[in-house]
This record gives C-alpha cells, sequence and structure tokens, in this order.
C-alpha cells in the first residue's frame, strides 16, 4: 500500500505477511466494475473452468483444492477493485496520481495456480481544483409540498473529482403514484450532534447540515456502485424548522423506506484496514454461494467451511477487524429500527467500502455458531458487545416484522436501549413499524414529552378495549420506571426510562404468561382533561395484601475494575448479600406459625427468586436445560456462588437457576405480605403499600394509596409497578363465575 494512509500502512503490511502474496506486475486498463459484479462470473463461468469429473465424498461436482481457488480468485478481485477508491485526493484513483499505486495484498489459503493480474496505467489526474466551485451565502428556502397528497422530495448528488469539492444536490419534488415516480434510495445513518456547522449546495444556495451527514453524502458521492440516481435523505427532504410537514413526512416514512430501491447504511468512517474484514465477507459469500450448490445434501454450509478452513481462523486478526464495526454509533439509533426492517433491499458503506447486509448477517451466524468461538466478555469491547447485541437485535425484529408476529409494546420494551436525540423519538422512531391502529397515532413535537406519552397510553388504552394489548401497557408504567420530571401519570409509561440494567417486566419474561386475573377481561378506561387530573379507572381490583415486610434493594451495578468483574464476580456477590437478607426474614417468620401462605416453604422461595421460570415444559427454550428441581437447583447454586463459581450456563440446572434469578432480582425488593404471600416488588415499594390483581392483567401491581378519595368509599392509588407474588401468579385467588375467594370481592380502583 502506499504511504499516503500513514500509521494505517504498518499494520495492513504486518496483516498481509500472514498470507501468500499475489505477484504485483506493473500497472492493465483501471477497472471500474464493482467487485460484486466481477465475482459474478466466478458463480457461473469460473466454477465451469474450475470444475473436474473427480467427486469428493461431500461435493458433487467440485473437489476441495478447486473450491479455495474459486474462493481465493475472489478475494484477488476485490483488492483490484478496492484498491481505486484509495486515494486521499481523488474520489476514484489507486494513489498512483502523485505516487505509486496502492495495491492491497488479499487472503489467499492454500496453493493457489490461478493468479490475477494487478497491474494498471498511471492515474493521470489533475492534483489540485483547477475551477473551485463557488460558495453561496444565500440560504436553500423549501417549497412547501402536500404530504396528505404523497408528495416527497428527493435529491441526486452530483459526481465530483476531489474530495475536498463541496457537495451539490439536485432536489426536486415528487409523487408517490405518479407515473413519472423515478426509483431512488434512502439513506440510513446515524444523525450525529445538532451542530450544524458544514453545507451543501442546492439552487446555487447554502443548506447547513452537520458533519455526520456531510461526511456520509461524501461517502455516497465516491461510491461508485451501481445504485439508483436519486436519493431520500430525511434531514434534507423534510423541512426540519416546519413541524407541519415534518409530521406529514413522518407519518409516510413506511411508504418511503419500503418504496426505496435500496437503503443504504452508512456506518460511518473507518480505515482501510478495514480491506481484510471486507475481502473476508466476500469470501464467505462466494464459499457459501458455491457450496450451496455442489454440496451433497445433509452436508451443512458453516461446517464444511469450518473443517475446511476456506476462510482465516476465528482467532484470525481479520474477523477482530470486522468486529470493530459493532462498535458503530449507527448500532445505537432507535431511528434505524424501522428504517432497515422496512427495506426492500439493503447495502452497507463503512468508510469507502461497499457491501450486502445479508453479508454482514451471514459473517455474524456464521462465527456466533462455530464451537471455538471465543468469549466475548474477555475478548472484545464492551462497545463492540453492546455493538453486537443490537445488531442481533435488529435481524430478530426484521425476523419477527416479516412474519408478523411484531408487537407494538413489545418493541417499544426491545428497543429500549436505543438512543434518540428527542425523547418523543422513543415512540415516534417506531410508528412505520406499529401495524393496525397502533399506526394511527399521531405524532406531536409542539409538546412535552410527557403529554406525548401519555397521549399515546390513551391512544393504545381507547384503541384495545377489552384486550391483552391494553392490559399490557401497564408493564411498562410506574413511578419505578420513571425518569421524565414532569407531570406524567403513574399509569403512563416513560418510555425514556426503560433499560437492560432496569427491572425486567414480568409480565413478558416467560414463554408461557401468567394468568393471575384468570380468565377476567381488562377494563380500563382513561378520563380526565389531560391536565393535572389524568385519571385511569381500573374498574376491577382484587387485593392480594399490604407489604408488611422489605428487605433492601437488589442493586447489581456499581464500581467495577474489569469488565468480568462487571459482567460475572460484582453482581453474583451484591445478589448473596441480598439473599441473605432474605433468608433471615425467612427463617424468622418461619419460627411463628401461620405467617407464610405456604406448606412448602423452601420450594416457593427457590421458586419466588426464579420468578417460577424454570424453563420447562411451555416455559422451555431450545438452548436451555429445564430446572426440574427448583429446591436443589438453589442449593447448587448457593453452594456455587459461595465459592466463587462463575458458572452461568444454560445447560446446567444451578447455572441457569443463578442466570435467572440475576435477572428477575434486579432493582427489586423482596417483600412478605400481612397475608403471608412471598414476592418480588419494585425497589421503591414500601412497608404499607398494597398489591392488587386487576381485571385482565397478568400479573399483580403494587398500589400506593392516596391521601384523598372518590366518592367516599372508592380509593386513589399511584401506580409503583409490576410484581411477581408467588401463589396467586395461575389465577389461585379467583373463581371465575362468582368472582372472588373470600379477599372481599372485586372493586374499583382509581389510578393518577
Amino acid at each position: 500500500m502506499s504511504s499516503k494512509e500513514g500509521t494505517d500502512t504498518n499494520s495492513i503490511a504486518m496483516l498481509s505477511d500472514r498470507h501468500e502474496h499475489v505477484p504485483n506486475p506493473t500497472p492493465s486498463v483501471p477497472n471500474t466494475v464493482s467487485a460484486e459484479t466481477q465475482l459474478g462470473s466466478i458463480e457461473s463461468q469460473g466454477l465451469e473452468a474450475l470444475a473436474s469429473d473427480n467427486n469428493e465424498d461431500e461435493t458433487s461436482k467440485l473437489e476441495l483444492p478447486q473450491i479455495r481457488d474459486a474462493v481465493n480468485i475472489a478475494s484477488q478481485m476485490i483488492a483490484l477493485s478496492v484498491s481505486l477508491i484509495t486515494c486521499p485526493v481523488h474520489e476514484q484513483c489507486d494513489g498512483s496520481c502523485s505516487g505509486p499505486s496502492v495495491v492491497f495484498s488479499p487472503i489467499s489459503i492454500g496453493n493457489t495456480q490461478y493468479k490475477l493480474r494487478t497491474d494498471r496505467p498511471k492515474m493521470n489526474l489533475p492534483l489540485q481544483q483547477e475551477h473551485p466551485i463557488e460558495i453561496p451565502t444565500a440560504a436553500l428556502e423549501y417549497s412547501a409540498i402536500d404530504s396528505e397528497a404523497g408528495e416527497i422530495r428527493l435529491i441526486h448528488v452530483q459526481s465530483a473529482v476531489f474530495h475536498s469539492d463541496p457537495i451539490v444536490i439536485d432536489l426536486m419534488t415528487v409523487k408517490f403514484g405518479h407515473p413519472e415516480m423515478p426509483k431512488y434510495a434512502a439513506l440510513s445513518y446515524h444523525w450525529g450532534k445538532p451542530v450544524f456547522d458544514h453545507f451543501l449546495i442546492s439552487e446555487g444556495k447554502k443548506l447547513q447540515i452537520n458533519e455526520s451527514l456531510h461526511n456520509c453524502l461524501k461517502r455516497h458521492r465516491q461510491d461508485k456502485l451501481e445504485k439508483p440516481h436519486y436519493l431520500w435523505v430525511d434531514a434534507i427532504c423534510i423541512n426540519q424548522k416546519d413541524s407541519e410537514e415534518l409530521v406529514g413526512q413522518i407519518l409516510q416514512m413506511r411508504k418511503i423506506y419500503q418504496t426505496a430501491e435500496v437503503v443504504f447504511v452508512d456506518f460511518g468512517n473507518t480505515t482501510l484496514q478495514f480491506y481484510f474484514a471486507y475481502d473476508l465477507l466476500y469470501r464467505l459469500k462466494i464459499a457459501s454461494n458455491i457450496l450451496k450448490e455442489h454440496l451433497k445434501d445433509g452436508v451443512e454450509i458453516r461446517d464444511y467451511i469450518s473443517r475446511h478452513d476456506l476462510l482465516p481462523s476465528l482467532e484470525g486478526q481479520e474477523w477482530g477487524i470486522l468486529r470493530q464495526l459493532f462498535t458503530s454509533s449507527w448500532l445505537k439509533r432507535t431511528w434505524t429500527i424501522q428504517e432497515v426492517t422496512l427495506a426492500r433491499d439493503v447495502r452497507c458503506r463503512y468508510g469507502r467500502f461497499n457491501f450486502e447486509w445479508e453479508s454482514l448477517v451471514h459473517a455474524f451466524e456464521f462465527q456466533s455458531n462455530q464451537p471455538q468461538s471465543i468469549n466475548w466478555s474477555a475478548r472484545i469491547s464492551l462497545a463492540a458487545q453492546l455493538g453486537l447485541a443490537n445488531f442481533y437485535r435488529l435481524v430478530l425484529i426484521g425476523m419477527d416484522y416479516k412474519l408478523k408476529r411484531l408487537k407494538p409494546l413489545q418493541l417499544l420494551w426491545r428497543t429500549r436501549d436505543c438512543e434518540v436525540s428527542n425523547p418523543r423519538d422513543k415512540v415516534i422512531a417506531l410508528l412505520g413499524l406499529f401495524p393496525g391502529r397502533f399506526a394511527t397515532f399521531r405524532p406531536d413535537y409542539t409538546v412535552s414529552p410527557e403529554m406525548l406519552f401519555h397521549r399515546f397510553t390513551v391512544h393504545v388504552l381507547q384503541s384495545y378495549m377489552f384486550t391483552s394489548e391494553q392490559a399490557s401497557i401497564l408493564s411498562y408504567a410506574g413511578l419505578h420506571r420513571r425518569v421524565l420530571s414532569g407531570h406524567l401519570p403513574s399509569w403512563a409509561p416513560d418510555w425514556t426510562s426503560l433499560s437492560t440494567e432496569g427491572p425486567v417486566v414480568f409480565a413478558t419474561i416467560r414463554e408461557q404468561p401468567y394468568s393471575c386475573a384468570g380468565k377476567s377481561v381488562p377494563m380500563l378506561q382513561s378520563f380526565g382533561d389531560g391536565g393535572a387530573e389524568r385519571n385511569m379507572l381500573a374498574s376491577r381490583s382484587l387485593l392480594v395484601g399490604k407489604t408488611l415486610y422489605l428487605t433492601s434493594n437488589c442493586d447489581l451495578d456499581g464500581d467495577h475494575e474489569t469488565e468480568v468483574e462487571r459482567i460475572e464476580t460484582y453482581p453474583q456477590k451484591q445478589w448473596l448479600k441480598w439473599h441473605n437478607e432474605i433468608v433471615e426474614l425467612v427463617s424468622k417468620l418461619r419460627a411463628t406459625e401461620g405467617r407464610l401462605s405456604y406448606p412448602d416453604v423452601d420450594d416457593a422461595l427457590a421458586r419466588t427468586l426464579l420468578a417460577d421460570d424454570t424453563y420447562a415444559e411451555g416455559n422451555a427454550t431450545h438452548n436451555t436445560s429445564p430446572i426440574l428441581d427448583p429446591k436443589k437447583a438453589y442449593a447448587e447454586a448457593i453452594a456455587q456462588i459461595t465459592t466463587g463459581d462463575r458458572d452461568l450456563r444454560f445447560t446446567t440446572p444451578a447455572g441457569l437457576f443463578k442466570t435467572q434469578t440475576l435477572t428477575v432480582s434486579r432493582q427489586r425488593r423482596f417483600a412478605v405480605t400481612d397475608t403471608g404471600f412471598m414476592g418480588l416488588v419494585p425497589s421503591c415499594t414500601e412497608i404499607g403499600d398494597e398489591i392488587y390483581i386487576l381485571g385482565g392483567v397478568t400479573v399483580p401491581y403494587v398500589l400506593r394509596a392516596c391521601r384523598e378519595r372518590i366518592m367516599a368509599k372508592t380509593q386513589k392509588f399511584q401506580l409503583i409497578g409490576d410484581s411477581y407474588v408467588h401463589g396467586v401468579m395461575d389465577g389461585e385467588l379467583i373463581v371465575e363465575e362468582d368472582g372472588a375467594q373470600d379477599r372481599g370481592g372485586w372493586s374499583a380502583v382509581i389510578l393518577v
């Protein structure tokens, strides 16, 4: 490589020394055809030349050396193609404009008899701009568009010779359904900081943009891969200063992304060292495509590739470089979820490299399914771990959306760790994925986040009367899930407060949901003027009991010196301290006859610490070993934690017990009611708070009585949060025909 890339040269040379080098003769004709176009010949004509009559045990036509030849030739083509975008001065140049050509050394495994010529003539390009573009001073003014009629704006980014050339675009208004509606691509990128100190030029006028979008558009301009002439970019194609237009265009985003020919995901900038990961992605693609055609039935492609070393080792630096992509800020955004999920086709850009989304998915799956896969917590950074988790979540959300099993409220929960620059976007950014009546909610950036969240909750309650969707919205509400400081009813979720480090949602934790209210129907009705008197009536409720005893909060977070301590050691130590409080409390209550309502207290305690999720029968999952004897698994787990055994494997009952109890106990207190029930309650629960079953709702809730009453008998309450109470979760207190068993019957409560 040329020394133009500075410190990257040494690291790339070091990596290259690990492989066989392709001879680098002197510069043939510059090749501007994309790597993907060139690779098509390998999968068709090239394979015919490599095929022989000799069969291998696992393949029908090709022998292993021939398959290796094919993927090695693919790597050579990748090296040729990518070298044309390495110049730091010009958009399309291999660096020969002012020095030696940049030539990558492709990955080569085994002895390859085919070598492609890498020689090219010198690029005869000027070294400075002779006719620089004049920068206008007047600001671009948007003309109005009719969102309700299906109008949107598109841009065309004009080509350039120099990287330093200003971005010049053509801006046009088009209409869905019009016969002359052009094909277009859409851009998905990380918005970055709202500092608009960069610009682009349109119609001889200037539009201020931020650095993130400026760099993204320059990468798009340089990318010569075949793509639609026009592009949709939210920050440019929507007048961000016109709130009415903003709302109108947001309501069209589902159609915008679904109609786009392709969505380009821009992961941000990277160095040329990413070439080795880029080569890796294409080797995996070519090898998979070849084997798909030639492997015999019953032979797994991933296994064959791994056994026959068609790719570098998972411990190799190529895989390490690829994992750096997962530190991209793009993976943290909430908006990107609908942008990718709704897309017909997705391509990725990372720096100057362009590759398929599916190639990234396949690489992720390949690595994750290898027996020798690395220990994530020990080998990669926390940022990369979180990025990998977000990427995996994106893939699963996409699958659920295509299978029409994506539930809106669970989607809001699953995206709890994704970032937004505007808190309102925790809901608005996902509207394009919402089905049915959820999608009719109208976004409004002119009201406070608290008011928007309140309106969204009312919208759900009124649109889904007497359904599980109406009941489940309470799972995400309560004072224990609260960050916003403005007025928000306790029964309306604060969607900015949810995080992985917060308490779990009991209503969704099991494969088979709880049913503490039996077959009763949700009857939740909101009323009030939307101001200080924002109330909701839960028309039926059943008192379980008052909290009489409470332990401290199970806080598993704190200061730690290493990642291993943060993930494994510290949480178990903190949980053990919390657990010792529970043992002391239960021992004291056992000594008093009748204080606990269980014939087998040890079994009840073990199941409470698991929230009775033993992964057995209807709650079983494919990668876990069920906890068939909770008391035994409990005893083994305590012994392991006490001796410092950090085993958290799902395949052993004790390991699964530890993992499960660490999950359900986080940010919870252990409680015993005046009626003798044990349970896990929100961290902000106080002695005297009451636990209720609400009609049609799957789990009990902790409520706190307010001083004032309505109509003398009806008490007002604040919703504290969801809870697990052992002995009531399967409807034990409910008599389906006649109401409740000797607990005072159903009564009305009002939540404020």
